[in-house]
């Protein structure tokens, strides 16, 4: 964790008045960023601008993040965290001891975080990641909001009805996706780890269609789209029923 992210996620010490400080600067340092990324995109996000807006020199913002990769890296994180408790919560309050009602709702979760956020996700998926090898907040943060979705995806499973893989992935193809998903504190077994990546894909790429506007065309149907790849993920992972009927998704809100 980088000396700012520790200053942003606070300490079980009392701080002291100038750490109190510090950490006054870094959060309106991190709100700028974001708004600055709101407002211009992902490419508006610059250490010149946030200085500016800050009213401070450039020179002096290195203070606080010793770059501007450092401060993009503390931002993705935070925003994957905001994800990740968003998608939660929503898992939490299914309401139902069918492990698919969890799963569907944390996916329609995340589509209107998307929508309601398309921005911030937007600079979410335009960064990499970086070399998996060197630990980093934003590394920890997006396996964490992996780990989310994939463990209700394996909680919602059921071996024994689902079907085959089309085609069938080679034996180090099923290594790697359950090395994936173990890399995000999800275990799963090599008959499920496939069918779970698959949908994980399926998802994040419809939401992504989705919010970046290449549904727009269909406007309102776009939803509908939606959910026949919740209906398509539900069978997959073996409920021969797809959604049950009286699932309500969540209206378009896409600013």
């Amino acid at each position: 964790m980088t000396s700012a992210a520790r200053t942003s996620a606070g300490s079980d010490e009392t701080p002291s008045r100038r750490e109190r400080l510090r950490a006054l600067t870094v959060r309106e340092i991190l709100t700028i960023a974001r708004a600055l990324v709101v407002e211009l995109g992902h490419t508006g996000l610059t250490t010149r601008a946030v200085a500016r807006r800050m009213q401070m020199s450039s020179p002096a913002l290195y203070r606080y993040f010793a770059s501007h990769e450092e401060l993009k890296d503390v931002l993705l994180a935070e925003l994957f965290d905001e994800l990740s408790a968003h998608l939660r919560e929503a898992a939490a309050h299914a309401g139902s001891a069918d492990p698919l009602d969890p799963l569907v709702a944390a996916s329609r979760a995340m589509r209107g975080w998307a929508l309601a956020h398309p921005h911030e996700f937007e600079f979410m998926l335009v960064h990499p990641m970086g070399d998996p090898s060197v630990e980093s907040d934003q590394l920890r943060a997006r396996r964490e909001f992996g780990g989310v979705m994939l463990s209700l995806l394996a909680d919602a499973a059921r071996p024994e009805t689902m079907p085959a893989p089309t085609p069938v992935p080679p034996p180090d193809s099923v290594d790697a996706m359950v090395r994936y998903c173990a890399n995000t504190g999800v275990d799963l077994e090599p008959a499920v780890a496939p069918i779970a990546v698959q949908c994980w894909v399926r998802l994040y790429g419809s939401v992504s269609m989705a919010t970046m506007g290449q549904l727009e065309p269909l406007g309102e149907h776009s939803a509908a789209v939606f959910e026949q790849e919740l209906d398509a993920m539900a069978r997959l992972l073996g409920h021969q029923g797809g959604l049950p009927e009286d699932t309500a998704p969540a209206p378009d809100r896409r600013t």
